[in-house]
């Protein structure tokens, strides 16, 4: 490809060329020769420069231990918004001659606006030999981004004409969600406590033991090798599930604000966020919106010290990395799915009202619910009201406004539960 300037040497070219044809002057000959052998020239050497190389690329988190996103240990790899990421690239020359002056780039969605096309000049690259070239940059938002082909150009050595190659293939780096390293949270504490005693119900995964059978008990729940061991109809005890699991709502299927100010990325993080800590402290989670249709983390529990398994955490991280707006389904959607009697914690926008509806109906249902409130958001405030009035009942509410999830988070640190028990609201202090 011929360059601006190539074009004003080649046009001086034709124009010496006519000059010494008119005037038979033998040295505008001599300029001419010089000037075609140069263009031939510099039209070879590009060529040369950037045929058979080949390119590739290595992305990893930068001042982080693998495995260990945020600084928290994990089970998962792979840069989660916010963190340092260190993109190694390798470009090799397999010829036998060396290259001259070659620039390098290629485009990077997951690097900051003023980072995003990261630009590597080598004065010369040896032959059979291989140069190492590093970029730093801070993952900017959660989702799966694809990186760029690696572009090579060499205009060596006049610059007048430019031959441009892509190198390799695009390269997908998924960017997890930023997980908040929270302290406390009441509404996990209380159900971690609950776990230390389950309660016994007729219905839940986990066999807690066998009573005797009575009219009316469901006949599929009988335990016969007690029945064989006892001389008389046993059945079977499970723990109840509802003391154990955390639900966790948010609604990608309405979505207000820009960039990375918007409902659905502060949800996603608040989730995350929630999950985590719940899973640290083996607790149940499911999770429904974006995609998630009640996904649990830390699900199988038993009696000895694995309390615990974490096999589906790197799972529903993944999918609230994918999570786009309009998928999943929506909250009030979500809340028919959810067992009374569970404790919920449910992220939901003023202007979400058909949301904030189901909410209202099922709230004396749930043992405990806590609403964080996305407002400021650019939403109709519609449903202030209902807002209000949740707060003024059985449930929690606590407002995130933009730019402020740091004090969100330090407001679910300390905020006093309100949990059903017997019909009744019980408040439960931080801690308690």
């Amino acid at each position: 490809m011929i360059t601006a300037k190539g074009i004003g040497f080649l046009v001086a070219a034709i124009a010496v060329f006519w000059l010494g044809r008119l005037t038979q002057v033998g040295w505008l000959s001599l300029i001419d020769a010089v000037l075609w052998g140069l263009i031939l020239l510099s039209a070879i050497l590009p060529w040369l420069g950037a045929s058979f190389l080949s390119a590739h690329r290595k992305v990893q988190r930068s001042g982080i231990p693998a495995g260990t996103p945020n600084g928290t240990p994990e089970r998962w790899n792979g840069p989660a918004e916010g963190d340092p990421v260190e993109i190694e690239l390798t470009l090799r020359n397999p010829g036998f001659w060396p290259r001259f002056f070659i620039t390098a780039y290629y485009d990077c969605p997951l690097a900051q606006p003023d980072q995003r096309t990261p630009r590597f000049f080598l004065g010369k690259l040896p032959a059979f030999n291989q140069l190492v070239m590093s970029s730093s940059l801070v993952a900017d938002r959660r989702g799966l981004h694809d990186l760029g082909r690696v572009v090579v150009e060499s205009s060596a050595p006049f610059s007048l004409f430019r031959r441009r190659v892509r190198l390799g293939q695009a390269q997908s780096v998924l960017v997890y969600p930023q997980v908040y390293p929270l302290q406390q949270l009441p509404l996990v504490d209380a159900l971690a406590g609950a776990m230390m005693q389950p309660r016994k119900s007729r219905v839940g995964l986990d066999i807690a033991g066998s009573r005797p059978y009575f009219p009316g008990d469901p006949r599929r729940h009988i335990h016969w090798r007690n029945t064989a061991r006892a001389g008389r109809p046993m059945l079977k005890e499970f723990e109840d599930p509802r003391d154990q699991t955390l639900c966790l709502l948010f609604d990608a299927t309405q979505v207000w604000g820009e960039a990375k100010d918007t409902t659905l990325e502060y949800a996603i993080k608040i989730v995350a966020s929630v999950a985590d800590y719940a899973r640290r402290n083996r607790v149940s989670a499911r999770v429904w919106g974006g995609g998630l249709q009640g996904e649990a983390t830390g699900t199988s529990f038993g009696t000895g010290p694995e309390v615990c398994t974490e096999a589906s955490w790197p799972d529903i991280l993944k999918n609230l990395a994918l999570a786009e707006p309009g998928a999943g389904p929506s909250l009030a959607e979500s809340l028919d799915r959810v067992p009374a009697g569970s404790s919920v914690l449910a992220i939901v926008s003023p202007g979400d009202l058909p949301s904030l509806r189901a909410l209202r109906r099922s709230a004396a249902a749930f043992r405990q619910l806590t609403v964080v409130a996305l407002a400021d958001f650019g939403e109709p405030a519609l449903g202030t009201g209902i807002l209000d009035g949740l707060a003024a009942g059985w449930s929690s509410v606590v407002s995130c406004p933009p730019g402020q999830l740091a004090e969100t988070f330090a407001a679910l640190e300390q905020l006093s539960g309100i949990s059903v028990e017997n019909g009744k609201p019980v408040e439960k202090m931080p801690g308690a």
